[in-house]
C-alpha cells in the first residue's frame, strides 16, 4: 500500500474553501503570500484540486477553519480493513520509530516536576509508587448525587465522598493502566491526577508500561487555547504534534490510531474556559469514539466523558 504525501481537495472540499476565503475577507494571493508565507502556485493548485504537499495542504486548510480530513479526496489511504492487513506497512516498526522521534515531546512535557520552592524533580525521583483506587464500577458515576445528599460533612471522608461506605483495595496505578486500557481518573484539586498522567506517559517512554504504543499527552486547555480560531480536530493537532517533532511518515497518527497504537492521556479539560469547553468536550468526545481501539486515561470534567465505557478510579 502506497500512503501519498501529496493531498488533493474533492470537489466539495474546494467549494467549502472559496467559501471560507470569501468569509475570511482574502484572495488567494494574500492567503498565499501574506497569511501563510508560501507560493502562490500551491495556493492555486489546492484550489483547482491537484495535488499539494500535505505540509501545505493542511496549514491551508487550518488559515481557512476547515478540516483538511474532512475536504480531501477520499480515501486518504485504504480503508481500516485493508490497513489491518499492513499491506506495505510494518506497524510495529513505525510505532518504534515514532516513539524514538517523540521521545524529546513527552521527556519535555512529563520528565520534570516544579515544586512549590521552585526546583525542578525528575518525575521517577518523585513518583515511586502511585497508587489509585481499583475496581470501583463505572456506574458509580449515576450515583454520585445520591452519595452526596447522604453526605455527613462531620465526620465522613471529604476526598472520596462518591465511594460511599464502600472501600477497595489500592494498588499500584501502573498494574490498574495495564489491567484496563479505559480509565477515568479522579481526585480532589492537588491531589496528583496531572503528576499520575505524566508519571504514566514518562513509564510508557521509557518501555516500563505498554512500549508496543506512544504515549501521546494532552494539555485540552493549550488544545482549547491554540484551535479557539482554526476549529483544528484532535487528529489534526496531533498530526502537527508530530510534524513539529520530525516525524514525516505520512499520515503517521492516523494510522497508529486507527491501529490502537496510542497511549492517549488527556489532561487538564477542567481548566478549559467555559466558553470554549462544549466545543472542546464535543471534540474530545468525537476523537475518543473515532479511535476506541487505543488507551485512553483522562481526567475529566463532571464526568464528560462517556462514563460508562471507562473505568474509574481515584486519587
Amino acid at each position: 500500500m502506497t500512503i501519498r504525501r501529496s493531498l488533493r481537495a474533492s470537489p466539495e472540499g474546494i467549494e467549502k474553501a472559496r467559501r471560507a476565503l470569501t468569509q475570511n475577507s482574502l484572495t488567494k494571493k494574500a492567503l498565499a503570500e501574506e497569511e501563510l508565507k508560501m507560493s502562490r502556485s500551491t495556493v492555486d493548485k489546492f484550489f483547482k484540486g491537484g495535488p499539494v504537499d500535505r505540509r501545505y495542504f493542511i496549514p491551508i486548510c487550518e488559515r481557512l477553519n476547515l478540516e483538511w480530513d474532512e475536504i480531501v479526496v477520499k480515501p486518504l489511504y485504504e480503508p481500516e480493513a485493508e490497513l489491518s492487513h499492513n499491506d506495505g506497512i510494518d506497524i510495529d516498526a513505525l510505532v518504534q520509530q515514532v516513539r524514538q522521534q517523540y521521545h524529546d515531546r513527552i521527556q519535555y512535557q512529563c520528565g520534570k516536576m516544579l515544586l512549590v520552592n521552585k526546583l525542578e524533580v525528575d518525575l521517577d525521583d518523585l513518583c515511586v509508587d502511585i497508587n489509585i483506587l481499583k475496581d470501583i464500577p463505572s456506574q458509580r458515576y449515576s450515583n454520585i448525587f445520591e452519595k452526596s445528599r447522604d453526605f455527613d460533612p462531620t465526620s465522613d471522608d471529604h476526598d472520596h465522598f462518591y465511594l460511599g461506605e464502600e472501600r477497595y483495595q489500592r494498588v499500584p496505578g501502573l498494574e490498574v493502566v495495564e489491567d484496563h486500557c479505559k480509565l477515568l481518573v479522579l481526585g480532589k484539586p492537588g491531589s496528583g491526577k496531572t503528576t499520575f498522567l505524566q508519571y504514566v506517559a514518562i513509564n510508557c517512554d521509557q518501555g516500563r508500561l505498554q512500549s508496543d504504543r506512544v504515549p501521546i499527552f494532552i494539555k485540552l486547555f493549550r488544545y482549547a487555547e491554540d484551535t479557539k480560531e482554526n476549529k483544528l480536530s484532535l487528529l489534526n493537532y496531533i498530526d502537527r504534534e508530530f510534524c513539529i517533532q520530525g516525524i514525516d511518515h505520512p499520515q503517521a497518527a492516523e494510522i497508529l490510531l486507527q491501529q490502537g497504537k496510542c497511549l492517549i492521556l488527556l489532561d487538564g479539560l477542567d481548566e478549559v474556559p467555559e466558553v470554549d469547553s462544549q466545543q472542546a468536550l464535543k471534540r474530545v468526545r468525537q476523537f475518543c469514539d473515532r479511535y476506541h481501539k487505543n488507551s485512553i486515561i483522562s481526567k475529566p470534567k463532571s464526568f464528560s466523558l462517556k462514563s460508562d465505557r471507562y473505568n474509574i478510579c481515584s486519587l
